[in-house]
């Protein structure tokens, strides 16, 4: 079950700073304001955003996303980030690596029926989310429809995910790409638990790669059993190998690829 994913309340304004959208259909005054307020919070070493019920627009500019930022909207269809049919970037994105941040309570609609861009471009670019190396964040309550490649990617090395409770359909590829690179050690623990998937592009709605050799009780990838029943590319790389902790009953090990060693919790 989901956690009131459609229609969780977000939580009370006690040092947010508030944002409304402006109306300019070209995105031109929603980003820039969007930028400003993420930007103020970098500086400052962190911060809380609330952006306010209406629809917003987003322009080609990536938002570029801090540490230490709480990034809230009021709920799932109820703020509404636009991307403008000539925006063909993603719409919220860290190319460097960021900690303890989060996003919650909003709906990203990347519109690539607008666009005139090929469906086959790369994971770097025209998605609803973008991180590099992110760890310690949550992604949640949070609708990721209809980018051109991918709803949420996270790529190399992130770890401490928790991304939950979300809606991800209408993407040209997959819902949740995430990535985890434990070649140098480091160890991986993303949960992913109670997400709803559904019609994205690429029938494994939720694809899980992770390059390196795992071990037990070291790194660690939660899937949910309900997650876990849509996987359909886990792992990709025959050279890789893996430990996914896999919560609740009825899962067994053959329900995932057999390069993967599943205990069922």
């Amino acid at each position: 079950m989901l956690r009131a994913v459609a229609s969780g309340v977000a939580s009370a304004l006690i040092g947010a700073t508030v944002l409304s959208p402006s109306g300019d259909t070209t995105g031109a005054t929603d980003t820039t304001n969007i930028l400003n307020a993420i930007s103020a919070a970098g500086t400052a070493g962190g911060g809380y955003i609330r952006l306010a019920a209406g629809t917003w627009y987003r322009d080609d500019r990536q938002i570029d996303l801090v540490s230490n930022l709480r990034l809230e909207g009021s709920g799932i269809g109820v703020t509404v980030i636009l991307s403008v049919a000539s925006a063909s970037a993603n719409i919220f994105r860290a190319l460097n690596p960021i900690t303890n941040f989060s996003i919650s309570h909003m709906t990203l609609n990347w519109q690539r029926s607008l666009k005139t861009v090929d469906l086959g471009q790369g994971d770097f670019n025209k998605n609803c989310i973008y991180l590099v190396a992110s760890t310690n964040y949550e992604i949640a309550n949070t609708e990721l429809i209809n980018a051109n490649f991918h709803g949420l990617i996270s790529d190399f090395s992130g770890s401490g995910a928790n991304i939950h409770d979300n809606i991800c359909s209408g993407n040209g590829n997959r819902g949740l790409h995430i990535h985890g690179d434990i070649s140098t050690g480091a160890p991986v623990r993303n949960i992913i638990s109670d997400n709803y998937l559904y019609q994205n592009g690429q029938k494994n709605n939720i694809s899980m790669i992770v390059t390196g050799t795992a071990s037990s009780g070291t790194n660690v990838i939660n899937i949910s059993h309900a997650d876990a029943l849509l996987l359909a590319a886990a792992f990709t790389s025959a050279s890789s190998t893996g430990v996914a902790l896999v919560t609740g009953g009825g899962l067994t090990a053959s329900d995932l690829f057999s390069i993967v060693t599943a205990t069922v919790l």
